[in-house]
Formats: structure tokens, C-alpha cells, sequence
């Protein structure tokens, strides 16, 4: 009861101090189309609080998830349904943002930040390189993000004499640090590292290459046998095979309605055997709220790992609520009203209770001093994976999954060596694509 009385006062505040930004005629309704993906969501994290600041506004909400669920791609979706709905306002995923600009249908913001000089000073720098074009054009704003950092079990490491991690490590720096840790304790068997691709070894290592820089495909040729590539694949297989990278298998399948036994399934560093665990910041968030019951978990958390030539790139980085003006909308006055509120300063004062578990894309003094500040230690947020993806059909991309995945399974048995693993997976997939030309 304190808390809703709380947000209600909260809201009549906001209210009182919107009331300017109301359409100007009187009685006139804006009825706004929004196409995102969960009405139940965006109406209690955005459209509700909407809503009770703009009364001269309804919403009308269009959701794309249907068609997913029916196996149809989510870009595709959104594509046929902007085609078919004309929607005022597209809710983006990062992935769905970065083709939609490539393809121009989305309208630059530019001229409205400017004229009402909408405050993007303190926006994360990494997350508004992502959000521009190479010629400087916004064509989406996001008021929140989820990010990534690397756990450590700081009695894991005083047990086996190993200094702590600190900010800046790199991947070669992680991964020699966490083959101190394969083997046991007391309590059973111990692991080094643990990271949430750890079921797809070959996934995980297109992600940290994708961290280091490398391209997968140039349009033409993959690059899986170039000397940087077999570096990583290596020592993916290598922590694999000497059991210092997690294993799936260590985590109990069988039906619980717990709560604390379904968070260490979905955050096995919780487990308290998994001395370094990249993660997203949903982790931090659960740690930090059930303090309580993880007492004996003595953790602290530095930056996800980067690399000597790119130090300062983010990856598993995710924007999922970027608000965009389809470039067709006739109603893009009203439809940025909409965006600069929800991405504006007072809005952002609400987000600790309307969304707790995303972090707040503006960076203000007070994260730039605690623990979050690892999330924001980022320049640019890099998607050369998904860029190259993108190039290929679905079935070349389900094909490079397959492949990958058996073969670098192959490797980390013994079956197979690296090279037979390399050549294997470039020349199914290149068969694959062949076939579809």
C-alpha cells in the first residue's frame, strides 16, 4: 500500500508538471499506433504512465507476437506489419533497429532533439554511437539497456591464492585465470568460468570474437581459418576439455517450483563452485535483492573482458526497448511527443520502480561512483557477428549452427582437430549456401 501511494503522488507530480506538453487544442484526441511485441509490457513500464501525464491520448497497440510464434523471422514481422498497419511508433530490438536503418524506414529524430532540445548529454557515449549512423542521424532513442559484467567468487579465489580480477581484463587474461580454478574442493567439483552461451562452445567463441574485432564473413569467404579465429576457437575447446569451463551437465534438471533452486539454474555462478561468471546485469540486480538469502556468496564484479586492440567495446549489450518513427507515419509530431517522454528526464526518475531490472541508458554521478558503473564502462557496442549474419539466409545461418556446434563438439571430445573442425564447418556451410543460389 506505501508503495502504490507512493508512485501515485509520484504520478500527480508528473502530471501537474506535463500539463504543457498536452496538445494544444482542446479535446482533441491523438490516437497513437505502437508495434512491439508485448502489450501486457509496454503498458505497464511505459504506456500507463503515458497515459496518466498525456489524458488527450490513447494508444493503440499492435503485437508482432503472433506472427513469431508462428515461425515467422522478427524483422519479417515487423517489416510485414509496418507495411500493412502503418504504425506511428516501432518498439526495436537492437538487431531489428540496425537493419531497419540500413533499409530507411525509419525517420531521423535529429530535427526534433534539436528544436526541443531534448537532453542526450548524459546518455551512455557507447549506446548513442549504436544508436547514430555514420553521418551522425538518430532514428531511435532507448531509456534503458541491459549489460554485461564479469562475477567473481571472491572466496574461491582467496582458497586458491589467486589474485582479483580487475577492470580492463582481457580475454587471454581471463582465461589464464580461470585454468587456476579447474578441479575440487570440499564441496565438490569447481569451475573457472562460467558464461550463458556455455551449451553452444562454438557460439561462444563467435561471441568473443566478435568482442576482439573479427569478421566471420566479408560478403564473400568465411575467415574461421584465419590465425586470430583459431586462437579463440582453441581456447574455448581448450576450457572445455580441461572441465575448467562449466558444465551444463552439473545443473539439476528435475521439476522444482523453489525459487532459490530455479535462480541457480538460470545463474549457475550462484551455485558458489564458479569462480568467474560473465553475465548480464539482471544477475547484479538479483544479488543485490536477495541479499538475505545469497549471504555466504562473497562477490564482486569488474568489466566484461575486451581486448588489447579494442579495450573498450561492449558486447552482449542489449537494447530491447528502442522507440523509432517509422518514416511513412503521418502522425510524427505526436509520435515524438511520446518518445521524448518516455526517453526524457522525468520519465527516467520513474524507471527504478516501473522497470528495476534494466539499467537506466543515462549515466548520471551517482552510477558513475558504485557498483553499475562496470555496465557503462563501454565506447561503442560492437555487432560485427550480427553484421555478417545478416548477409546469409536463415537456413545458411541454422546450417553454421548445426555444423558448428557438432564439430566444435567433435574438437573438445578428441574426435576431431581444430583444423579438420575449421575446414569441415566452412565447407558445410559454404555447400549449404551454394545450393540456395
Amino acid at each position: 500500500m506505501k508503495t502504490k501511494l507512493l508512485l501515485i503522488i509520484m504520478l500527480t507530480s508528473l502530471i501537474l508538471v506535463s500539463c504543457s506538453n498536452r496538445p494544444q487544442e482542446s479535446g482533441k484526441t491523438v490516437t497513437l499506433t505502437i508495434l512491439g511485441t508485448s502489450e501486457m509490457v509496454f503498458n505497464e513500464q511505459y504506456g500507463n504512465v503515458f497515459l496518466a501525464t498525456h489524458p488527450n491520448y490513447d494508444l493503440r497497440f499492435i503485437s508482432a507476437a503472433d506472427y513469431i510464434l508462428n515461425g515467422v523471422e522478427p524483422i519479417e514481422a515487423f517489416n510485414q506489419l509496418m507495411d500493412k498497419e502503418k504504425p506511428d511508433i516501432v518498439l526495436l530490438s537492437s538487431n531489428d533497429y540496425t537493419y531497419l536503418t540500413g533499409k530507411e524506414k525509419l525517420a531521423p529524430l535529429n530535427s526534433y532533439i534539436n528544436k526541443n532540445r531534448h537532453n542526450i548529454s548524459d546518455i551512455t557515449p557507447g549506446i548513442m554511437d549504436f544508436l547514430k549512423n555514420d553521418a551522425g542521424e538518430i532514428f531511435g532513442l532507448a531509456p534503458t539497456f541491459t549489460g554485461t559484467g564479469l562475477y567473481y567468487n571472491k572466496k574461491l579465489f582467496e582458497e586458491n591464492g589467486v589474485p582479483l580480477p580487475t577492470n580492463g581484463i582481457t580475454w587471454d587474461e581471463l582465461f589464464i585465470l580461470a585454468q587456476r580454478f579447474a578441479g575440487s574442493n570440499n564441496e565438490g567439483e569447481v569451475f573457472g568460468y562460467y558464461s550463458n552461451d556455455v551449451e553452444n562452445p562454438f557460439m561462444m567463441a563467435l561471441n568473443i570474437g566478435q568482442n576482439k574485432g573479427l569478421t566471420l564473413y566479408n560478403g564473400k569467404t568465411f575467415a574461421l581459418g584465419t590465425e586470430p579465429w583459431k586462437h579463440v576457437f582453441q581456447q574455448v575447446a581448450d576450457c572445455f576439455k580441461e572441465r575448467i569451463c562449466w558444465d551444463p551437465s552439473q545443473t539439476d534438471s528435475m521439476p522444482t517450483t523453489d525459487r532459490g533452486a530455479i535462480e541457480k539454474r538460470s545463474y549457475p555462478f550462484l551455485q558458489g563452485n564458479v569462480a568467474l561468471a560473465l553475465d548480464s546485469s539482471y544477475l547484479y540486480y538479483l544479488l543485490k535483492s536477495n541479499q538475505e538469502r545469497y549471504k555466504d556468496l562473497d562477490w564482486g564484479l569488474v568489466t566484461m573482458p575486451g581486448s588489447g586492440e579494442h579495450p573498450v567495446t561492449g558486447t552482449n549489450i542489449y537494447l530491447t526497448d528502442i522507440f523509432s518513427i517509422p518514416s511513412d507515419s503521418i502522425q510524427q509530431d505526436e509520435a515524438w511527443e511520446f518518445i521524448e517522454y518516455v526517453t526524457g528526464d522525468q520519465y527516467s526518475r520513474l524507471l527504478p520502480r516501473l522497470n528495476p531490472d534494466d539499467l537506466p541508458v543515462r549515466l548520471t554521478e551517482e552510477r558513475k561512483n558504485d557498483e553499475t558503473s562496470v555496465f557503462y564502462a563501454f565506447d561503442r557496442i560492437s555487432n560485427h557477428l550480427y553484421d555478417s549474419l545478416r548477409q546469409l539466409s536463415s537456413s545458411a545461418i541454422q546450417k553454421l549452427d548445426e555444423t558448428g556446434r557438432a564439430n566444435m563438439n567433435n574438437v573438445i571430445m578428441g574426435q576431431m582437430t581444430l583444423e579438420e573442425a575449421i575446414q569441415n564447418i566452412e565447407f558445410e556451410i559454404e555447400a549449404k549456401m551454394s545450393q540456395a543460389e
